[in-house]
């Protein structure tokens, strides 16, 4: 598989996403290894959150791309351990939460001309955006817990480009979902799917996002 990421030109990936815990953290340094091994950056997930929260980073004819790597599907919601998310002596994902993207959109926005965002949310097939508090379930109990998410998925995603994002990009319904413009920068709520398994045929369409950039931003 990441022989065939090589071939396609594929050269950053985000690992922030429900199933980088699969095989807990020996599973998480393997496939970072093969990534390694093939020179394709990563960003989203690492041995601890100020491990996972390090952006990724391409220059291209003097512009700087900073992609951030965030998931909100932590496991929380059914109560079903190991929850996923990175933590001060955890390995996993950067959280999709307030806390995070304070800590890290305005100073990669300082440090690179164009901040992308891209987080691992909303609920599996439905062709909506996400407007409910996240996590794994369309309702669910607070759980009253330090950084516990306190805005909707949709408010997130406007709170990371209020913090300086000049992109998100959204992904895991596997289904298309809808573009948005807020403030003048662009929201891709969901990609579908670009290489998977799945025999659904609300799944067999997917987008690929093409976007023109200066240092100035994405136009």
């Amino acid at each position: 598989n990441l022989t065939a990421l090589v071939e396609a030109g594929v050269d950053g990936v985000t690992l922030a996403n429900n199933h980088i815990m699969d095989y807990m953290e020996i599973g998480m340094d393997d496939t970072m290894i093969g990534l390694d091994s093939l020179q394709i950056e990563y960003c989203g997930a690492g041995h601890n959150d100020y491990e996972s929260i390090q952006p990724m980073v391409h220059f291209k004819q003097g512009i700087s791309v900073c992609n951030l790597g965030y998931c909100n599907r932590t496991g929380r919601a059914d109560n079903l351990p190991p929850f996923m998310e990175a933590g001060p002596n955890k390995a996993g994902f950067t959280w999709f939460t307030e806390y995070y993207l304070e800590e890290t959109v305005p100073q990669s926005a300082e440090l690179y001309d164009i901040v992308v965002v891209q987080v691992h949310c909303g609920i599996e097939y439905d062709t909506k955006p996400d407007t409910t508090t996240g996590g794994d379930a369309l309702s669910q109990t607070p759980l009253s817990l330090p950084l516990e998410i306190d805005s909707t998925t949709w408010n997130l995603q406007y709170a990371a480009i209020d913090l300086g994002a000049d992109l998100v990009v959204a992904h895991h319904p596997h289904v298309l979902q809808g573009y948005e413009v807020y403030n003048g920068k662009l929201i891709a709520h969901s990609m579908g799917n670009f290489v998977f398994d799945q025999n659904i045929f609300e799944t067999f369409t997917s987008m690929i996002l093409y976007t023109e950039m200066d240092r100035n931003g994405i136009y």
